[in-house]
């Protein structure tokens, strides 16, 4: 008779069956591995356990009443959390690159840290933007479709039908970075023009560019 193993007990699932085939040249053994438990079943087995006021993962007793997990489940956890660095570090206020100095300025990093990654990545990230720029504008129109100005630093993207506030924000883009990628990942779309800052902000203002004639709508 078999009988179900108390829930205080540490019983772990077996993983694998043992089958032994035999044929013409002897017997041959074969180990079968099977699916480990699934999630539900270790919810339910956790919440049982819990129930019972033992530890969820193991089934222990718990040493105090206010933890979750009795002492060694705890040490483990922590023997974990210290290998990868992460957990502890950020419940103690430790940078978690250095993980000598303290983290400060709302930050799971120090500065000296942060200041050592900025220096590390910020020249890569500017190539990275400044390439990215100038294909999305050689795409769109080397130069102001407005006024005609041509130099890169003067350009920016337009929206044709103007809601440019709102497009942003349905694509989460908080910056021209952020936003140039989306335009080269979604294959260029139509809707977009080239504008220097000044026919883009007179377009804004007072709805067409004084370069052109009152009442006059970009396309």
């Amino acid at each position: 008779m078999v009988t179900a193993a108390p829930v205080g007990t540490r019983r772990l699932p077996r993983l694998f069956t043992i089958s032994t085939n035999v044929g013409i040249y002897g017997g041959v053994v074969e180990m079968v591995w099977k699916q480990p438990p699934s999630a539900e079943y270790q919810r339910a087995l956790a919440a049982r356990r819990r129930a019972a006021g033992r530890c969820p993962r193991c089934g222990a007793e718990r040493d105090h009443s206010d933890r979750k997990l009795c002492a060694r489940c705890r040490a483990y956890s922590t023997a974990q959390d210290r290998k990868r660095g992460v957990g502890w570090l950020k419940d103690d206020g430790i940078c978690y690159r250095c993980k000598t100095r303290p983290a400060d300025g709302g930050y799971k990093s120090c500065a000296q840290c942060r200041d050592g990654l900025i220096a590390r990545h910020a020249p890569a990230a500017l190539e990275y933007r400044r390439r990215l720029r100038a294909a999305v504008l050689a795409h769109y129109g080397p130069a102001c479709r407005c006024c005609g100005e041509a130099e890169p630093a003067f350009l920016a993207i337009d929206h044709v039908n103007g809601g440019g506030n709102a497009h942003r924000r349905a694509i989460r883009s908080t910056a021209g970075g952020s936003f140039y990628g989306w335009l080269q990942r979604n294959g260029y779309p139509d809707g977009f023009q080239v504008l220097c800052h000044n026919c883009n902000l007179a377009k804004q203002f007072y709805g067409a560019c004084p370069h052109q004639d009152a009442g006059y709508h970009l396309h």
